[in-house]
């Protein structure tokens, strides 16, 4: 059998294979991943604007009365903002390997193909982590002891996050081989004030086995920006006002449930004042998980807001705490992925979980590796979507995917896109302070 010819230097035939091979692939990577990000509702036809300004009703219309004609009263509305941030995954190809396999279209799929989908999943993996954050991008924070090592591959820096505190940094915030920047001079109460350090490490190791913190092994690579300390850790003890965060990304991620589920009681959210029909429902629960302390929440959701929380995301600790409770009692809950985008995609994707019975109905409960170890979040995901400007995915110019990179043989593929999360907060409900 004759393999199928083609030409990767023509923009057209780039394209056309991108969107025959790839699509499909990365389309299923991008749903299927995390059961929160795979159920949130995306929109990638009507962001065109400056801005999202979805209306919110914020009170009651008209003016009731017996006994005579009342006044009609006005009502309370007001339109959020929400402005795009944008979000990038950039993949390197050898060009020999590329060049050895033109005229086979699958010879190049096997030579490409694990490089597309590890940067799918790499991009998928953090809009995930983002789904949980609080916007300014910080994977988590020192928990105040030394920076040992001198940062090299055989002496890395070594660092302690901490998983509690302003900013708790589940194990998955770290992995091995991501590039991040330190941020220093960050608020005692908040991750935002802080400064970037233009200087690049790479994630040697993660270290997830002890109770109260991650232990981070860093290595330093080629300085990227003038003036950038060689050796940012080196001075003494990394204070408790340090943090991290991927390449560029202080203050440019997009809101997540931390920053609006877990939003204070003053300020305001996507330009709206907090007030009673526009803040999320808190209980610093304390103490050890049950199921009575979940129900009440959820019922006290139902009452704030008037609709059911439907599912339930916590973490591996708090999850292997409901498996316990429940014994051989336990119900399997199964739901499906609905952020397709594509009529191409070749399979369904469900999540399987557990079930709990409450007064307000059936919810599911699911666990996420996002999700700080001592949290648990009751979700309407009806009420959370993500507006994103047109073209999300593979980025292409004149139908070329593939471009050449700069003082490189290698040709580099960009996937990503310009979107938000918008999270309706009065849906919501959060427990924190959960005994891991």
């Amino acid at each position: 059998m004759v393999a199928e010819t083609f030409n990767m230097n023509e923009g057209s035939q780039q394209l056309d294979f991108f969107k025959r091979f790839y699509g499909p692939l990365s389309d299923n990577l991008f749903n299927s991943m995390n059961v929160l990000h795979g159920r949130i509702r995306r929109d990638f036809n009507n962001f065109v604007g400056d801005e999202y300004r979805p209306a919110n009703r914020l009170s009651f219309q008209g003016g009731f009365g017996a006994g005579r004609l009342p006044r009609a009263g006005g009502k309370r509305a007001k339109q959020a903002v929400v402005k795009t941030k944008k979000l990038y995954q950039r993949v390197s190809l050898d060009r020999e390997s590329i060049k050895a396999s033109m005229g086979d279209k699958g010879a190049f799929v096997r030579a490409t193909k694990e490089s597309i989908r590890g940067a799918v999943e790499s991009y998928t993996r953090n809009c995930s982590r983002i789904l949980f954050g609080d916007g300014t991008g910080i994977l988590g924070r020192s928990d105040a002891t030394a920076a040992s090592g001198a940062g090299t591959a055989a002496s890395p820096f070594v660092v302690r996050i901490a998983k509690a505190g302003v900013a708790p940094a589940p194990d998955a915030n770290f992995e091995e081989e991501d590039l991040i920047q330190l941020v220093n001079g960050l608020n005692a109460t908040d991750n935002e004030g802080g400064v970037m350090n233009n200087q690049l490490l790479r994630v040697h190791r993660v270290d997830a086995s002890n109770a109260g913190y991650l232990e981070v092994r860093l290595v330093a690579t080629d300085d990227t920006g003038a003036g950038s300390a060689a050796n940012p850790l080196a001075a003494g003890a990394l204070p408790a006002t340090a943090g991290f965060c991927m390449q560029g990304s202080y203050m440019n991620e997009p809101l997540g449930l931390r920053g609006t589920v877990e939003h204070g009681n003053t300020g305001s959210l996507y330009g709206i004042d907090i007030q009673r029909r526009w803040s999320s429902y808190q209980n610093d629960a304390g103490g050890a998980l049950n199921f009575n302390n979940i129900r009440a929440s959820v019922l006290d959701i139902h009452k704030r807001f008037g609709k059911v929380g439907k599912i339930i995301v916590t973490s591996y600790e708090q999850y292997n705490n409901l498996l316990e409770l429940l014994g051989e009692n336990g119900k399997r809950y199964e739901i499906q992925a609905r952020t397709m985008k594509s009529k191409t995609l070749q399979a369904k994707t469900s999540f399987s979980g557990i079930s709990l019975m409450t007064e307000a109905g059936e919810v599911g409960i699911f666990f996420e590796r996002f999700c700080p170890a001592d949290r648990l979040y009751i979700i309407n995901d009806d009420y959370i979507k993500v507006p994103t400007r047109p073209g999300h995915g593979w980025f292409n110019d004149d139908g070329r995917i593939l471009l050449r990179e700069q003082d490189s043989d290698s040709y580099e593929g960009r996937y990503g896109g310009y979107w938000n999360n918008y999270i309706v907060p009065t849906a919501h409900g959060v427990m924190t302070g959960l005994r891991v």
